[in-house]
Parts: C-alpha cells; structure tokens; sequence
C-alpha cells in the first residue's frame, strides 16, 4: 500500500539569498492499493540497453548495486521522472 499525502512543490530557489520559496500540496490522503491505482505496474523487470531509470521517494536501493545494474545493461539513471521510462516503486 502507498499513502501519498502531501507533496511539497520548490517554486524558487535564490542561490545569492539561500531562499526557497514552496508550495505544499495534499494529493490523496487515504492508502491505495499499488496495483490497482497504478496498473502500470509489474513485478519483474528486463532491462533493455537505452533504459532510463527513476526510482520513487522512499525506493530503498544501495546506490553501489544501481551503478553495477546500470553498467552491466547499458541503462541509465535519470534525475527527474519526466526523462525517464521505466520507474521503481517500493511497496511501502
């Protein structure tokens, strides 16, 4: 189950004055069920080289296994979900 609750949106950050300026959001606030609210979803994966990897907040994965996985298969990790096209999601 995931309970999205509220998410925080940086609409400005000064680097002179160290400012950041946000907006927070509530998105849902009752537990849904993963594979029902997101069908997308599968449970195993096969990477194909050109891959672009995200993994969501809260996706617990030791950095050093990723950077194997990502030089082995010829796949990449990206910084922000709009680039990628494959994502990780932990069931917590």
């Amino acid at each position: 189950m995931i309970n999205f609750e509220t998410v925080i949106w940086i609409d400005n950050f000064d680097p002179i004055t160290r400012k950041i300026s946000y907006t927070s959001q509530r998105i849902l606030n009752q537990r849904v069920d993963y594979k029902k609210d997101f069908p997308e979803i599968i449970e195993t994966y096969t990477p194909t080289k050109g891959d672009r990897l995200w993994f969501y907040p809260g996706c617990d994965i030791p950095r050093f296994k990723v950077k194997q996985f990502c030089q082995k298969y010829d796949v990449a990790v990206v910084k922000y979900t709009e680039k990628s096209n494959i994502r990780f999601i932990s069931r917590e």
